[in-house]
Formats: C-alpha cells, structure tokens, sequence
C-alpha cells in the first residue's frame, strides 16, 4: 500500500486517483473530528469544506509532519471559522477557553448506550475546545508530541503541559456532571479504555 507521501507526490504529479484514494483515507478522522463537536447534520458539509481546502492548499503542504496530521489541523481552523460564522458572540472565539457546549447548549445526538461514554462525551464537550481536540487527537487518532503540536499548531514543548491540563479538567469535568460519585471514580479509574473505546462509538454516526 502506497504511503500518504507517494500518493500526495503522485497527486501532484498529476494522478487524481492517488488524490482521491489520499483524500478517502482522511475521511474516517474527519468524521471523528466534527461528529464529536457539531449536530449531525452539519458534520457532511465540514468534512467537505475540509476537503476542498485540503484540494486547494495541496501544495502548501511541506512535509514536515504526516499529511493526516496537516488534514486535521485545516479542520480545526475550518471547525472554528464554523463557530464564528454561525454566531456574532464566537467571533472572538478562544478554543482555550471556549467549550462546545457554551457554544451549542443541546445534548450531543451521538446514539451511546454505555453510561460511562455518555459521561465521557458530556465532559468532553463541556472543556474548552482545544483541550477536547488535544484528548480526542491523542486517544483516538494516536497523535504523538511533534504530531499534536502540528494538528493545534502549537510549539511541541507546550504539548505535555497542554495534555495534562486537559486531563485535569476533563477528570474535573466529569466529576461535575457525573449522575453518581461511583460512575465518575469507575470511569476515572480505566480512564485510557473508556476514551479510547468512544472512539468506535463517535465513528459509527448517528
């Protein structure tokens, strides 16, 4: 199977079969990215703003980090220009300090069953923004340091304190909103499996 960097060339080069088939392999984390963020009927439309702009700023990719990793730092920008766009009060929008559910107050529609997922995916989105990216990049996407800080577009040094405030809010999150003392212990407890495993639940759509 051809790596990401041999169909970006060959793309560039003039295959548009190697631009499609890198384009669908981004499609899976795309999904994740938005679904986890927006209603579901807003998740299409961002994943192919995503691509479109992947399609344009194709050549301003230098290579310094996986191209998956550059996909998802375009969606984070196209994530937040969605936000600004949508409402006056988020143009000022500081994704360290702004959650999704100050800026979407609704109950995410993601169809969970466990209630140890519902708690994780309510406390994820009631931290700032780019603390819930940051975990989500890491867990489900297996983004390591120089990997994270390309995706945020943050220096690499900054990635390890980054990660541990936002493992202390989200442990603080979920204690906050948690129906019961024993399910926010429980969860904290395998915390790793229990994010890692939203992960397959987010990918599975509505």
């Amino acid at each position: 199977m051809p790596t990401e960097l041999e169909l970006l060339d060959a793309w560039r080069a003039g295959d548009r079969d190697a631009g499609s088939a890198l384009l669908e392999r981004q499609f899976d984390g795309l999904f994740r990215f938005f679904r986890s963020k927006v209603a579901p009927e807003s998740v299409g439309e961002l994943v192919q703003q995503t691509m479109m702009k992947c399609v344009e700023h194709r050549d301003d990719f230098r290579g310094d980090a996986q191209f998956s990793t550059y996909v998802l730092a375009i969606a984070r920008r196209v994530l937040i220009a969605s936000y600004r766009a949508r409402d006056r009060d988020a143009r000022v929008l500081d994704p360290l300090q702004v959650s999704v559910a100050d800026l979407d107050p609704s109950p995410s529609r993601i169809m969970v069953e466990a209630e140890q997922h519902r708690l994780l995916l309510r406390a994820l989105r009631s931290i700032p923004l780019d603390h819930q990216i940051l975990l989500e990049l890491y867990y489900w996407e297996r983004l390591t340091g120089p990997a994270l800080a390309a995706a945020l577009e943050i220096p690499e040094g900054t990635v390890r304190t980054r990660l541990r405030r936002a493992r202390q809010l989200l442990e603080e999150a979920m204690r906050a909103v948690a129906s019961s003392a024993s399910l926010a212990q429980a969860t904290l407890d395998d915390l790793d499996r229990w994010v890692e495993s939203l992960r397959d639940v987010v990918g599975r759509g509505p």
